[in-house]
């Protein structure tokens, strides 16, 4: 997936000149902070506190990035769960109260979260909330085929690797004879067309026919912290109920 920075026709809900800007990019790579950073504050002249900023997948993470988007009234949203404007979703606990310090919106920590006790954690560091992702894949409802779910399960801290880092398009994949060649090639100096040819249909492999060898099994680092499928409400209420024990214990430790 290559960096992409889009001037949609779409207007912002009840703003019918606001332009959206979509950031399909992975946008902690410099290169790609500084476009969507040009673009939205290109933008917001134009639309003014109506105009906001989607990234598609990887999510701006750069404090200094977010609070000029915040200064200059652009609203940010991420579109993979609608979150709504002026919400600010940021990866990695090393940075978040960086971000909760420099802007006066809602932040969420997302990022290798998947128990409780990193929720808790997210919370502590200021954030409002968390968002998962690798932790729904071993959901009942995920309908992943079933060798990606054991992959997961079976995966621990050191078995995912990142594709696409030499070329700027990172993808974090469990370990598999895919992703090995795939990283071969690209420290070997293959061109984009060249892996993009080699991964083809690779994520279908994984998902649809359950390849766990040819197959792109995407995961996070979160994926060693799973050790079995359940419901997506169970997941949830877990999740909730160890946090709430953490943030309890911690009370009880410091009074």
């Amino acid at each position: 997936m290559g960096e992409e920075v889009i001037n949609t026709a779409e207007a912002v809900p009840g703003k019918a000149d606001a332009p959206t800007i979509e950031i399909a990019a992975h946008a902690g790579t410099c290169y790609g902070v500084q476009r969507a950073l040009d673009m939205a504050l290109a933008a917001a002249p134009q639309a003014g506190e109506s105009t906001q900023v989607h990234t598609l997948g990887p999510l701006i993470h750069n404090p200094i990035v977010v609070r000029e988007l915040a200064e200059a009234g652009v609203g940010l949203a991420d579109t993979l769960d609608d979150a709504a404007s002026g919400t600010v979703i940021i990866r990695a606990h090393g940075v978040v109260p960086q971000v909760i310090d420099a802007v006066d919106v809602p932040v969420i920590a997302a990022g290798g979260i998947a128990d409780g006790r990193q929720a808790a954690a997210a919370l502590a560091l200021g954030a409002c909330g968390v968002q998962v992702g690798t932790c729904l894949l071993a959901s009942t409802e995920c309908p992943i085929h079933e060798n990606y779910k054991a992959a997961l399960l079976k995966a621990r801290d050191s078995d995912t690797i990142v594709t696409g880092r030499i070329g700027g398009t990172p993808v974090r994949v469990l370990k598999n004879r895919m992703s090995r060649e795939y990283v071969r090639q690209e420290k070997a100096g293959a061109d984009k067309m060249a892996l993009e040819r080699f991964t083809l249909g690779s994520l279908r492999k994984a998902v649809f026919d359950g390849d766990t060898e040819n197959g792109s099994l995407m995961a996070g680092q979160a994926a060693g912290l799973l050790h079995e499928v359940r419901p997506v409400e169970e997941i949830f209420a877990a999740m909730v109920s160890e946090a709430k024990t953490c943030i309890t214990g911690l009370y009880k430790e410091t009074i």
